[in-house]
């Protein structure tokens, strides 16, 4: 956000086709100006707070259309990676929905006195919640 020469016009337009497209993932990223920088001699430098507020809209509309997207999972089954216990009965994972540091997780709940998961097993988890960009089940 916030591109030299980026106008409201565009920032709207843009707004519009993620309200379209309903992307399940989304990467956003204010733009940073160096001296350095062939886009640096551009005309229409947009202000640091114009490509921030642009950043934030967007990434709320995003979280709204994840969390919508990933509410439809409720009830489907998943194989998972299971990557870290984080404490008893709570174990971290991924999907293949799920890209490493840049999606969400997956959070995989068992009982106390339930089977124990090993990193690196890939288990078949039925989807029972969702959080904005991450889902949790249990064992089906």
């Amino acid at each position: 956000m916030g591109f030299p020469g980026e106008t409201n016009a565009d920032f709207e337009e843009l707004m519009a086709f993620v309200e379209t497209a309903r992307f399940d993932h989304l990467g956003v990223f204010t733009y940073s100006d160096a001296d350095d920088l062939p886009s640096h001699q551009l005309p229409g430098h947009v202000s640091k707070k114009v490509a921030q507020a642009r950043f934030d809209a967007i990434m709320a509309r995003q979280m709204a259309i994840s969390a919508d997207n990933l509410s439809h999972r409720i009830g489907t089954d998943l194989p998972v990676l299971i990557e870290a216990q984080a404490e008893p009965g709570l174990y971290e994972g991924r999907s293949m929905l799920q890209a490493p540091e840049v999606d969400g997780l997956t959070y995989i709940r068992t009982p106390t006195d339930g089977p124990e998961l090993s990193v690196g097993q890939i288990i078949p988890l039925r989807i029972t919640e969702t959080l904005e960009y991450d889902l949790i089940g249990t064992l089906p």
